[in-house]
């Protein structure tokens, strides 16, 4: 009897173990190959450009898809590549981050900066903002600032002192307690993500800090590259426009704010992303990693 009992149940163990067999398998050879329609290339050597695509890829699909992306997994044909994925694969998800436009706008202040400080304070009754010296009005990076706790009364005072299309308020955050206040020309940007060809972390090794109280000095940064059209198109607006500022936004967030001092027409610029490795990774992600092409995805096969 006992003889018995130990068969049956090793018998049954056995069954459940070849049964399972056959799903495991189906399972990791699921296969899903992505066509993409290749247009606009900005690298014309196959070589420089399949890498350059690779990087863009991975780093799209890196929080999508955990496993490597080799070099024979992406396969140019003329005007199409060829992407394969094989194992666990969100193809609706993996569609949209191959076909997400890069998220970055440059976009200036509004022009009459002093008209809009001189009604602020008209309407600032509580003396809730903080205006920058007389002296720096002409190359203003700001609006005014204020203690944080107060973001939603001020947000209230601003949209009443001025609002018109294509303008919009940013309230960004600073370190201890402060938050600035700018007033963006948002319907008319001076570069778009369309014209952003490249976008990688860079760090700028120094012998000494430029500031040696700036903790930011020799911290890491990203990159970006302009096609031609947006080089030449930044480098007239930088030219005509000396002392006036330019503010990066990534979708609704504001990234930074310069003001302009001399031509920029290298068609490449450095963002101060903030103090580590991971403050650049995270704004790479937002900007959206940007392919050396127009890229859409036209054909999804799973097998």
């Amino acid at each position: 009897m006992i003889r018995f009992y130990l068969k049956k149940h090793l018998l049954t163990a056995l069954l459940f173990l070849m049964s399972s067999i056959p799903v495991m398998a189906q399972f990791s050879k699921t296969r899903a190959v992505f066509t993409i329609n290749i247009s606009n290339r900005t690298v014309q050597q196959d070589s420089v450009f399949m890498k350059e695509m690779l990087s863009a890829v991975t780093h799209r699909l890196a929080k999508l898809y955990p496993e490597e992306i080799r070099a024979r997994d992406l396969v140019l044909k003329g005007n199409l590549l060829e992407l394969q994925l094989t194992g666990k694969v969100d193809t609706a998800m993996v569609k949209k981050m191959l076909n997400r436009s890069v998220n970055l706008n440059f976009y200036t202040c509004y022009k009459d900066a002093l008209k809009v400080i001189a009604e602020l304070k008209t309407r600032d009754s509580g003396k809730l903002l903080f205006f920058p010296p007389a002296e720096i009005t002409t190359s203003l990076t700001y609006l005014a600032t204020f203690q944080s706790e107060d973001t939603v009364a001020v947000r209230k005072l601003a949209r009443s002192a001025f609002s018109a299309a294509g303008l919009k308020w940013y309230f960004v955050s600073r370190p201890e307690n402060i938050t600035e206040l700018y007033l963006l020309n948002t319907g008319q940007p001076i570069i778009t993500g369309d014209q952003v060809i490249h976008a990688a972390a860079y760090f700028q090794q120094q012998e000494q800090p430029i500031d040696t109280a700036n903790s930011y000095a020799n911290a890491p940064e990203v990159m970006i590259l302009l096609n031609e059209p947006g080089r030449i198109k930044f480098s007239n607006y930088t030219r005509e426009h000396l002392l006036e500022m330019v503010a990066i936004v990534t979708g609704d967030e504001f990234i930074n704010a310069a003001v302009v001092t001399s031509e920029i027409n290298e068609g490449s610029m450095l963002i101060n992303s903030g103090n580590n490795a991971k403050a650049s990774g995270d704004l790479l992600d937002k900007i959206g990693y940007p392919f050396p092409a127009t890229v859409k995805v036209t054909k999804c096969m799973v097998d």
